[in-house]
């Protein structure tokens, strides 16, 4: 949107991109099949789902019939992909967030062009957070103890002894963080899963950068209200399961070794960290610095609309924000 100097991120940082292509501004290929691989990456992306989307309004007829409730669900990734590429302290993100922000304005300008905007009601919010890269310091996140982190020498050293124990590679995995073992293939050969687990979670956690290693069958003892972390793990894995084990997690704001892009997904905070954003004549207006979740929409848009929920929901009713 603006020249390369109007932002102030640094333009010379080799990790975005895979160290390929990382100078801003960047330029679409003349070549077809190319430019269709590449639009996903470019804020033009974002407005013509937006295009789409509002031709889909005007094609269908949504919102047009009185007594009726439409719901249109827009889902914008391009912010995800530039985000992967670029890393959250780059030029690219934002000048992309400065398009989305207009190419959002211009659609719902014609909207309400469309429909009366006293009878639409926007929920607007996001899927997750990120974190930057740990080799760069962030002007976002205090990322200064940040760090890659390698545990494939541990994990090498563990197979071995499994090995030699007489335990075949089919019953034992590690991938970033997570350890699946095959517990009835175990105890078939005398072995307790959450043995082994416990005993890899101690060599684990003398590798700097790890800051904790849970067994997943324990975590629904753990103090879920304020343990973030560990109510984050029990909403992937579930404690019964006969599969995965033990979950490492990092120190906030380290990478796993083996991602060489930037990234999100660990339980910290900034992964988890998104707006919620309510708009429409049913909302109070102003600005709040409560604790919600994005399950909390659903019963909120629910009681909003008059709709009871037909089965149990996670989320619950934010009253304070419906007029």
């Amino acid at each position: 949107m603006y020249g390369a100097s109007v932002y102030a991120e640094p333009d010379s940082v080799s990790a975005e991109n895979g160290g390929r292509d990382y100078v801003f501004p960047h330029t679409m290929p003349r070549d077809g099949a190319a430019a269709d691989t590449a639009i996903a990456q470019f804020p033009w992306m974002d407005e013509m789902t937006l295009q789409f989307a509002l031709a889909g309004v005007q094609a269908l007829g949504l919102g047009a019939t009185p007594g009726r409730t439409d719901v249109l669900a827009v889902s914008l990734s391009t912010l995800d992909a530039v985000g992967h590429r670029y890393g959250p302290d780059s030029k690219e993100v934002h000048d992309h967030m400065l398009q989305l922000d207009r190419f959002l304005g211009a659609f719902l300008d014609s909207l309400y062009a469309l429909r009366d905007s006293t009878t639409v009601l926007i929920a607007l919010t996001a899927d997750h957070g990120m974190s930057p890269y740990p080799t760069l310091k962030s002007a976002i996140s205090p990322n200064d103890g940040a760090q890659r982190v390698e545990l494939a020498p541990v994990w090498t050293q563990a197979r071995e002894r499994l090995a030699r124990a007489g335990v075949p590679d089919s019953l034992v995995t590690f991938t970033e963080g997570v350890l699946s073992l095959n517990a009835r293939g175990l105890a078939a050969r005398g072995w307790r899963a959450d043995s082994i687990a416990d005993a890899f979670a101690l060599e684990a956690m003398r590798v700097q950068g790890v800051l904790r290693a849970d067994l997943v069958s324990r975590l629904p003892a753990a103090d879920t209200v304020h343990d973030a972390i560990a109510r984050r793990w029990l909403h992937v894995f579930s404690p019964s399961s006969d599969t995965v084990r033990l979950v490492v997690t990092l120190t906030q704001y380290s990478y796993w070794a083996s991602v060489a892009y930037a990234t999100h997904g660990s339980p910290h905070d900034q992964d988890a960290h998104v707006p919620l954003v309510l708009s429409g004549a049913w909302i109070v207006p102003g600005r709040r610095a409560e604790f919600v979740r994005v399950v909390d929409l659903a019963p909120t848009l629910a009681a909003i609309l008059g709709v009871k929920p037909l089965e149990p929901l996670d989320g619950r009713l934010l009253p304070a924000v419906i007029r």
